[in-house]
């Protein structure tokens, strides 16, 4: 049973249309009316991806990698990446990523230091491309896993999964496997997140604390006590655990890398790709119910950092809006969904849960949520098969923005381009990029 006939199969689903609009890859669109709780109906329009998982692969990249800036278009990601050629295959097609930064200096304010370098573009979560992470998983998160045995997967990666490799100035190694997150009193290897109950790191006697962001180290304290990035993490070990880095009396290693480690690899089939988004909406064929409570617990904590990225989906997670998801069915293939929304009458988008009841019912076996509104948009050869949608509130916040912009700190506020207007391409900060094997 494809797509659409699943669709129509489905409980309170009326299909108005289902059109394929393109081929290798399979892509329909669809348009349908969907009932809501309150018996009331939307008119509703989504773009279905088909990627058979002996055929296609999604590779998480960054704007960074791919433009050398830390934010920018998706069309701009993808002409850069299908013009370099070593994701793989064919690059074919992209589709927007997950969370990112795109307020500077208030994330640099909420970690209570400023960040030696921008941080604008930082992916907020794991992502792993050809086995490389450039940022470790962090909140325990839905994360969508490709490549290896079995094809795509979902899973909620953590800290432990990883073996930490930092690198100092002269050369030599520290390799530190965490055995604990968030816990006090471990006598191993330690890790403090955001979602630690402190800004800080608990007090120590006799370790080394490191203060991480992605591969870069901030800070570093002896005894406990360091500043926890809000995106990235403090690792506290021993000096002994160190080795003979520890003892030279260095302010800090110079850098971090990040492997999984033997067990994480059996468990995750040698995936060689991954990004961390969520919240997760179908797991074992079924719709999750998505409400407060189960975003804080899956890693939408109040604790967390702020808008736009976390609080954002405590805020609006059910509001009708544009929806970006990828579902993985029995077999590890993969479908890309772009719910449309924000056109009155014609699309008006759908909430998280919503979208999970959609990705149910065209068949997932487990199903993920990656950035939305402004950011959702599909692009198949070069063209954009959907238009980003900013919303009725995209004229006022960009005036609003460009006056407040005269009277904010330089990076304080995003730039009214990095929002986008209605119709337009907003600057994000990665992207899944549609690869033919």
């Amino acid at each position: 049973m494809d797509i659409a006939e699943r669709l129509k199969a489905a409980e309170g689903i009326d299909i108005e249309s289902a059109e394929i609009i393109a081929t290798n890859p399979d892509c329909i669109r669809a348009r349908f009316t969907l009932a809501a709780a309150d018996g009331s109906r939307t008119r509703q329009r989504a773009i279905f991806m088909r990627l058979p998982a002996d055929g296609y692969a999604l590779v998480p990249v960054t704007a960074r990698q791919s433009t050398g800036f830390g934010s920018a278009k998706l069309s701009q990601i993808y002409a850069s990446s299908a013009a370099r050629g070593d994701f793989g295959g064919e690059v074919v097609g992209a589709l927007n990523g997950g969370f990112f930064i795109f307020i500077e200096r208030l994330w640099s304010r909420a970690a209570r230091f400023v960040a030696s370098e921008t941080r604008v573009g930082d992916p907020i979560g794991w992502r792993m491309t050809a086995g490389e992470t450039t940022f470790p998983p962090l909140y325990g998160r839905a994360s969508l896993l490709f490549g290896g045995t079995g094809g795509a997967r979902a899973a909620s990666p953590k800290l432990t999964d990883m073996t930490l490799v930092f690198h100092w100035s002269d050369g030599t190694e520290s390799r530190l496997s965490p055995s604990a997150v968030n816990r006090e009193g471990t006598s191993g290897v330690a890790c403090y997140t955001p979602a630690w109950n402190s800004p800080k790191s608990p007090g120590r006697p006799g370790a080394i604390d490191v203060s991480v962001i992605g591969a870069t180290t901030a800070s570093s304290r002896a005894g406990g006590g360091a500043i926890i990035p809000i995106n990235g993490f403090v690792v506290s070990a021993e000096k002994d655990a160190w080795g003979v880095a520890g003892t030279k009396g260095r302010p800090h290693p110079t850098r971090v890398a990040y492997e999984l480690n033997a067990a994480a690899e059996e468990n995750f089939g040698g995936a060689a790709h991954a990004i961390e988004a969520g919240p997760a909406l179908v797991s074992d064929g079924m719709p999750l119910e998505i409400d407060v409570e189960s975003l804080v617990a899956s890693g939408f904590a109040p604790r967390t950092p702020p808008l736009p990225a976390f609080n954002s989906v405590l805020n609006h997670y059910k509001i009708p809006a544009p929806r970006t998801c990828v579902g993985i069915y029995e077999n590890g293939d993969a479908t890309a969904a772009v719910f449309e929304g924000r056109m009155p009458g014609e699309s008006e988008g759908v909430t998280l849960n919503e979208a999970a009841r959609l990705m149910a019912a065209i068949g997932c076996r487990d199903a993920v949520n990656l950035d939305g509104g402004a950011s959702s948009q599909m692009i198949l050869r070069g063209v954009s098969l959907n238009q980003p949608q900013l919303g009725e509130s995209g004229g006022w916040m960009t005036r609003a923005l460009k006056l407040a912009g005269k009277l904010a700190t330089p990076g304080t506020l995003p730039l009214p381009g990095d929002i986008g207007a209605g119709g337009e391409e907003r600057s994000i900060g990665d992207a899944l990029l549609i690869v033919r094997l």
